[in-house]
C-alpha cells in the first residue's frame, strides 16, 4: 500500500478501494447501475451542480483537494498544518482549497475553487464523498457537509507533498 507524506515527510493516514474488500476502509468500486442511480439522486437535488468526474469510491473529497485524487482521507489535518497556510476570502484565488466545518468544528468537506468573480468564490470543484466530482457554487452542497468555514492556499516555496509506494 502507498504511504502519502506531506512536505515535512509526515505520513498521512487514508485508504484505498481493493478490488475484494479486506478492510474497514475498503469497499468495491461502483457498478453502472450504481453510478445512475447516485447521478440521478444528485441531479434531481442539485440541478445546478456539473460533473467533471465520475463517481468513484477509490477517492473522497480531502483526497481529491489536498492529495489530487490519491486515496480515501479521512482527516486533511497533517495537510493543512505542513502545506497550506489560512488567508482571508476575500482573496481567493484559482485552486485555494475551501473547508467546510460542521457545528462542532470537524472537517466535513472540501473543494478547491475554480472560479473567483470581485474577490467571491462562485465557482468550487469538490468529490461528494464516493460519489462523483462536480462544478458548483460553494453553497449548493449538500447539508451534512457543513458550512465553508477557512481558505486555505498550498505553500509554494516546500517541496509538495508525495505517494511513496
Amino acid at each position: 500500500m502507498a504511504i502519502y507524506r506531506t512536505s515535512h515527510r509526515r505520513s498521512v493516514s487514508h485508504c484505498h478501494v481493493r478490488p475484494h474488500p479486506v478492510g474497514p476502509c475498503d469497499s468495491r468500486e461502483w457498478t453502472r447501475a450504481e453510478r445512475q442511480q447516485e447521478r440521478a439522486l444528485v441531479a434531481s437535488l442539485h440541478p445546478n451542480v456539473v460533473e467533471v468526474r465520475a463517481p468513484s469510491r477509490k477517492y473522497n473529497c480531502h483526497g481529491y483537494a489536498f492529495a489530487r485524487a490519491h486515496g480515501l482521507f479521512e482527516f486533511p489535518d497533517l495537510f493543512i498544518v505542513d502545506d497550506f497556510s489560512q488567508v482571508p476570502t476575500e482573496e481567493a484565488r484559482i485552486g485555494d482549497v475551501l473547508v467546510y466545518e460542521d457545528e462542532e468544528g470537524e472537517f466535513t468537506h472540501s473543494g478547491f475553487v475554480k472560479e473567483v468573480i470581485d474577490g467571491e468564490i462562485t465557482k468550487l470543484r469538490s468529490k461528494w464523498g464516493k460519489v462523483a466530482a462536480y462544478v458548483h457554487d460553494p453553497l449548493d452542497v449538500d447539508p451534512s457537509f457543513g458550512t465553508p468555514t477557512r481558505l486555505l492556499r498550498r505553500h509554494r516555496r516546500r517541496r509538495t507533498a508525495t505517494a511513496i509506494r
